[in-house]
């Protein structure tokens, strides 16, 4: 009964859970008193069969589960490092466990998150969990999943503050490992199987833009395509973040539907039904999110268009506001704690302020009346990035205390040549399985392309 009077029900469903993330950050009760509350709220909906007070339950009952989310992810286990207290920082210690994310090399470091199974000194062994970021002094070829043994010194002991970082995986230690002590791996591999496949493939991919480009447009199109931004120089990063354009250097939705729009036109061509083609692309997309390391905007670009596909051969019409309500619900379900970072507040900001204002803008201005296909795209464009940055532009005050106004005109055409950008990168990436001769005609392109695409951030910051 309660869902006739709900008219977006996914919505609703995601503002409770979200609140109720919101509540368990602020609320000092223990997680066993929100579930037997949870269980006694299951019990008198199960009964009660008035409609107002079944949605009332319904949305009591959604409050909860978000409370009881956060207090999980909050809630550490017995044998965390935290809770060693034998554990002293600036003594050495041997750490047993395996690399949890992508190695990262700044300024000679490499860097990595390194999941721990054992924590051993000279004659006492810990089994422990829990997160330490390492620091390697030199360049090491280091891989994600890599089981590794390793020595060196807690340098300090810090937890964030920000309640976002601090979940039961991921609160650290910072180890600072010297050149000279010990790294030794145990020829074991770990961690998600198909994150390791992407990740691998995604070093594939960077080899073929260094080996081809110039080391600049190497870096800026490595961010592009696959999301590797930390070789990025800095002052391309801050001229870009100052005009409020770095969003086309994060793969989100916008690379997500080039990819598919490139994809279903090759599939197109070579005559697959359009049921074949729907399901080809879909595994493209989810093959390209793997590759792209997972990130939040990507997830929730490929559940929408997941969402849109069930929606056609289940001969539904899909509703863009239930379709963005379930892939944060999903989120928000796996990682609650992404409520509080600011990707995914960006992520979904913009999006949601394309769907408000973009149609209300194209009726006001009579978008459709203009004759000129040029001109009519031209004013799309920037009627979309104008949406995007209504969306987005409180979210940006509050966090960093300024308002890129010149994002409004710069964004279209930035928006253009990064599309350009993409396209072409992937004609090279795909020109390299065929034939050299190819790839040396996209290169000039590529190079005119960003050497454009750096000259207008260098103009107009």
């Amino acid at each position: 009964m309660y869902s006739y009077t709900i008219k977006r029900p996914l919505c609703f469903c995601v503002f409770c859970f979200a609140a109720g993330i919101v509540l368990g950050r602020i609320l000092p009760v223990s997680w066993k008193y929100i579930f037997v509350f949870s269980y006694l709220n299951i019990l008198i909906f199960s009964f009660w069969r008035n409609c107002i007070v079944r949605t009332g339950l319904l949305m009591i009952l959604l409050v909860s589960a978000g409370i009881l989310a956060w207090k999980y992810h909050w809630t550490l286990p017995s044998c965390h490092i935290k809770h060693c207290k034998n554990i002293i920082v600036g003594k050495v210690y041997e750490f047993r466990g395996w690399v949890s994310s992508l190695p990262q090399i700044k300024e000679d470091k490499t860097i990595f998150l390194f999941e721990l199974s054992e924590v051993s000194s000279r004659h006492i062994k810990y089994k422990t969990k829990g997160r330490i970021k390492v620091f390697l002094k030199d360049r090491k070829q280091v891989s994600y999943g890599q089981e590794l043994i390793l020595e060196g010194k807690l340098r300090y002991l810090y937890f964030f503050r920000r309640q976002s970082r601090e979940s039961k995986n991921e609160i650290f230690l910072s180890v600072d490992i010297p050149s000279a002590l010990l790294i030794k791996p145990t020829g074991l591999i770990k961690g998600n199987w198909l994150l390791r496949q992407g990740f691998l493939i995604r070093n594939y991919l960077a080899e073929i833009f260094k080996q081809n480009l110039s080391s600049l447009s190497a870096d800026i199109a490595s961010a592009m395509v696959l999301g590797i931004r930390y070789n990025l120089p800095r002052g391309i990063l801050y001229k870009m973040a100052h005009l409020g354009t770095v969003h086309v250097l994060v793969v989100s939705g916008f690379h997500v539907g080039i990819v598919y729009a490139v994809v279903s036109i090759f599939f197109k061509l070579v005559r697959l039904t359009k049921n074949t083609r729907m399901i080809c692309c879909l595994i493209s997309l989810w093959i390209y999110f793997f590759i792209t390391g997972g990130s939040t905007p990507t997830l929730r670009a490929t559940i929408m268009a997941s969402t849109y596909h069930c929606a056609y051969w289940l001969r539904r019409q899909a509703d863009s506001y239930q379709t963005l309500a379930l892939a944060a619900l999903i989120i928000l379900m796996i990682r609650p704690l992404e409520l509080f970072e600011i990707g995914f507040q960006l992520s979904f900001a913009s999006v949601l302020g394309i769907l408000l204002f973009y149609p209300r803008l194209n009726s006001l201005f009579h978008l459709r009346e203009i004759k000129y296909k040029f001109i009519k795209k031209f004013f799309s464009a920037f009627f979309i990035s104008l949406s995007a940055w209504l969306g987005t532009c409180g979210i940006i005050v509050y966090n960093f205390g300024y308002l890129p106004l010149r994002a409004i005109v710069v964004s279209p055409l930035v928006v253009v040549l990064a599309a350009l950008i993409t396209v072409s990168n992937m004609c090279l990436l795909a020109a390299n399985f065929v034939s050299p001769c190819l790839v040396k005609g996209c290169v000039p392109v590529i190079e005119l392309l960003i050497n454009f695409f750096v000259k207008v951030h260098l103009f107009f910051s």
